[in-house]
């Protein structure tokens, strides 16, 4: 592959973007792309890019990609009088001499920067990965580089797909300023599951068995005043919050079986929004069309609990 023109009139691209984009789009491997600086000669007037080039290499035996840039290499950082001796002077020397001083500071200089190509080469190849590596972490929607950063010091977050997270990353901020706020939080819920989210606090009914509540009324001698016991007749009743999911369909109602990461992430959301000491209840609504029994191994409305039920 030998990129001709790699750039245009109004361009001017690194050789590591390119380099970057090519391993991205798949078309190279980063093994097999080469940067060599060709010298600061022409760098004033000219693009970052000389030339782009196709090789066989002879110890890999497979076809390279040469990039050769407008820029200083470590023989054009370092003193001259490292390789070449110094010039004859120009009034006791002939012109065919010059001529063949000329050509040999010529050969001296080709060797010199094939023996700091290797390092030359090393030194860009890290540089292309650290372009590539930030090329994906501004395309968060498409790769987990970013992500990622955020996963290591937030495990429980694992539970969360890429999209789910990008959405939680402009929330985190501003979770401490909308706790207990149900319109935003059912808004957040809606556009992470991708489902219509109803929340709404409503007081507990108290659905306990007579028996068990005659086991909790205060005996004499047995209370103690603002522990177990108060003064008075007034009961206070607490309040529980609901959450109407769905409709929904039976593929859907399957994701949020108990165990399945739609699951985990609806705890995780809920425990940041939502007071600990706040009693949740859940409830998935099937639509129409998926209220129907269908038997089969790979029949989605027979789970039992919870895409069917058993009645009369």
């Amino acid at each position: 592959m030998i990129l001709k023109q790699p750039n245009q009139l109004d361009t001017d691209y690194k050789a590591v973007t390119l380099a970057a984009e090519l391993i991205e789009q798949g078309l190279i491997s980063a093994d097999d792309v080469i940067i060599l600086p060709a010298g600061p000669q022409q760098r004033a007037y000219a693009k970052d890019i000389s030339e782009v080039s196709n090789y066989t290499s002879e110890y890999r035996n497979r076809q390279m990609l040469a990039i050769h840039v407008n820029r200083e290499g470590l023989y054009d950082m370092l003193p001259e009088g490292l390789f070449h001796q110094p010039p004859a002077s120009s009034v006791m020397i002939t012109e065919q001499a010059m001529i063949k001083d000329i050509a040999i500071r010529r050969e001296e200089e080709k060797q010199a920067r094939a023996f700091f190509a290797p390092l030359e080469a090393e030194l860009y190849h890290t540089r292309t990965i650290i372009e590539l590596y930030e090329s994906r972490l501004d395309k968060k929607s498409t790769y987990h580089e970013l992500v990622n950063i955020f996963l290591k010091e937030w495990q429980e977050f694992k539970c969360f797909d890429n999209g789910q997270m990008l959405i939680l990353m402009h929330v985190l901020p501003v979770i401490h300023e909308q706790r207990n706020n149900l319109p935003f939080i059912s808004n957040i819920l809606s556009i992470m599951f991708k489902v219509n989210v109803d929340m709404q606090y409503q007081l507990c009914t108290n659905t306990a068995p007579p028996q068990e509540m005659k086991a909790l009324e205060t005996k004499l001698g047995t209370g103690v005043l603002g522990v177990n016991f108060i003064a008075g007749q007034v009961y206070e009743q607490e309040q529980e919050l609901i959450i109407n999911i769905g409709p929904l369909t039976a593929a859907q109602m399957l994701s949020f079986l108990p165990g399945t990461r739609s699951a985990e992430a609806l705890d995780v959301l809920l425990s940041y929004f939502i007071p600990l000491s706040t009693t949740v209840n859940t409830s998935y609504l099937v639509g129409p069309d998926d209220q129907k029994m269908v038997l089969g191994f790979d029949a989605e409305n027979a789970c039992l609990g919870f895409t069917t039920y058993l009645g009369v």
